[in-house]
């Protein structure tokens, strides 16, 4: 009855090792975290997926002190008493791909997931412009091919385009994400008009069905 949940431990387990551009094979430790983690299933279906003769879990790590730690770094980031040039383990990273969607439909991916914080990312959109002087572009994060499978951030729309010659305009989208997590997002076009957008957050949240 369980199995399909079971494999959810799996899937999320092949993602991050594919992430890291690493294979199963090439993992010789882990770390388990939480109640399930003490499901002999789970624990043999790991072993099984990284072809472990025996799974040697948490055997050198105290979990428990490892996890007060991490947290006891961050609050030190975040409070300025510690820098993460100082902890070559430690970085911050982007958690999900942040794209556009245009009023065609088509998504780009300006940053993708896992980059390292601060990150920046730019595309130039070519547009024919016949009849319109304003454009807009929705933000999402994630990594699904639909938009709505996604998660909505906001919309940044450029107005008082001015006419270009062959009715053909370009577009150039930039984002830059800095180490708090702050997403500026500026749309411009060459020597006409521009629009800056400030996401304060875009590291994505779940909800409280999602959690559930």
């Amino acid at each position: 009855m369980n199995e399909t949940l079971f494999q959810k431990t799996i899937d999320i387990a092949r993602k991050t090792i594919d992430d890291a551009h690493l294979k199963p094979g090439d993992i010789t430790d882990l770390i388990m975290v939480g109640g399930s983690s003490r499901i002999p299933r789970v624990r043999k279906r790991l072993q099984d997926f990284l072809k472990l003769p025996i799974l040697d879990v948490n055997r050198q790590v105290d979990i428990q002190e490892a996890m007060a730690i991490g947290a006891a770094i961050q609050a030190g980031v975040l409070n300025g008493a510690v820098s993460t040039n100082q902890l070559p383990l430690s970085r911050d990273i982007q958690p999900f791909s942040v794209r556009i969607k245009t009023n065609t439909g088509k998504m780009y991916v300006l940053i993708k997931r896992n980059t390292k914080l601060p990150c920046e990312g730019s595309i130039t959109l070519t547009y024919v412009q016949k009849n319109r002087n304003a454009i807009s572009f929705d933000i999402y994060i994630g990594e699904e091919r639909l938009a709505g499978d996604n998660l909505f951030l906001k919309t940044i729309k450029i107005e008082g385009i001015p006419p270009a010659p062959g009715d053909l305009q370009k577009i150039t989208i930039q984002m830059k994400i800095d180490t708090n997590g702050v997403l500026n997002v500026n749309a411009s076009t060459p020597g006409g008009p521009s629009s800056t957008l400030t996401i304060q957050d875009c590291s994505g949240r779940y909800t409280d069905e999602d959690l559930c």
